[in-house]
């Protein structure tokens, strides 16, 4: 339920949750197909921000099946107007049964250097939470990408991934971090 301010929320509905629901994100081309790209507080609107983007999705109370290709928990990159896209954009991911399975995941992705000389903070925080099920990524897990420079320590140091995995049954399976 996005609102007006940027921030947006996903969530299963609790009338709905005895009857354990399914969420199943796939590509155009049917059943097999991955998605492009799953991208949660994404930076890049058509002008510049003055507020943060914020995205929690919660899987918890159903089951998630996700095939995709590119999955960003909370991206800083240049908009189409060609400024800095909001500030400090964060996401949070939780599931707690199914399989998502992704070829590159980058939990923090902060990828717009100084943030085009922007006076406020540009970091990027991505939450991963695994309570249960699978969450499986192809290639690479990246933690708190950061292209900041030394001098920016605001954005480089608080730029950060993290994911923690909890309870029966959760996996978290990476083929490099």
């Amino acid at each position: 339920s996005p609102g007006l301010d940027g921030n947006g929320a996903m969530v299963f509905h609790p009338n709905f949750t005895a009857s354990n629901p399914i969420a199943i994100f796939r590509g155009a081309g049917g059943v097999n197909d991955r998605m492009a790209m799953f991208a949660m507080a994404d930076g890049a609107g058509i002008g510049a921000s003055s507020s943060a983007a914020k995205a929690v999705v919660n899987f918890t109370g159903g089951t998630v099946d996700m095939l995709v290709d590119r999955l960003y928990l909370s991206r800083e990159r240049t908009n189409s107007s060609g400024s800095s896209p909001s500030a400090s954009p964060s996401a949070t991911l939780t599931m707690n049964a199914g399989v998502i399975d992704a070829n590159h995941v980058i939990l923090g992705y902060q990828g717009q250097g100084d943030n085009q000389n922007a006076t406020g903070a540009a970091f990027c925080q991505g939450t991963l939470n695994v309570n249960g099920g699978t969450f499986r990524v192809n290639g690479t897990l990246e933690l708190g990408h950061t292209t900041a420079t030394a001098a920016h320590t605001t954005d480089s140091e608080q730029t950060y991934g993290r994911f923690t995995v909890s309870g029966a049954g959760a996996t978290l399976m990476a083929s490099n971090i």
